[in-house]
C-alpha cells in the first residue's frame, strides 16, 4: 500500500511540476538553495516568500508540491543528514554538532535525531 501511495504522489507531483511557471521554479529553487546554504539561520516563512516573490501560502503549497515535502521538513532532513555525517566523520562533541547543524539548544538536536533515526546521537556514534 505504501508503495502505491508514493508512486501516486510522485506521479501526481510530476503532473504539477509541468504546470509551474519559470518564475515559480526559480523562486522555489532560490528558497531551497538559501535554506541549504544558510541552514543555521531561522528564516520566517514571510521572509522566504519575499525571496521567492510569492505569497506565503503559495510558497508553502508549491514548495511541497514541487519537492514532495514542506519547507520545515526539508530543513530538518538537511540538518539531520549533516548531523549524521558529522557524527560519523568527526570527533566534535554532540553539543558542537548541534550548533553546527543550526540548533540553538543541543537537546533539540538530540530529540530530533532520535526521532529520525531511532537512536540518540551518542548511541549512533557508538554503533
Amino acid at each position: 500500500m505504501k508503495t502505491k501511495a508514493v508512486l501516486a504522489f510522485n506521479f501526481h507531483n510530476s503532473v504539477y511540476m509541468a504546470a509551474f511557471s519559470e518564475s515559480e521554479k526559480t523562486g522555489l529553487a532560490t528558497v531551497k538553495q538559501l535554506i541549504e546554504k544558510d541552514y543555521r539561520n531561522h528564516y520566517s516563512i514571510d521572509y522566504l516568500a519575499g525571496v521567492a516573490l510569492m505569497s506565503r501560502s503559495k510558497l508553502i503549497k508549491l514548495f511541497k508540491l514541487y519537492y514532495g515535502m514542506g519547507l520545515f521538513e526539508h530543513l530538518l532532513n538537511f540538518r539531520m543528514a549533516l548531523g549524521k555525517k558529522l557524527l560519523e566523520d568527526s570527533s566534535f562533541s554532540i553539543k558542537m554538532i548541534a550548533y553546527k547543524c543550526g540548533y540553538r539548544h543541543p537537546c533539540n538536536f538530540s530529540t530530533a535525531f532520535k526521532g529520525r533515526y531511532g537512536v540518540s546521537p551518542e548511541g549512533y556514534r557508538r554503533m
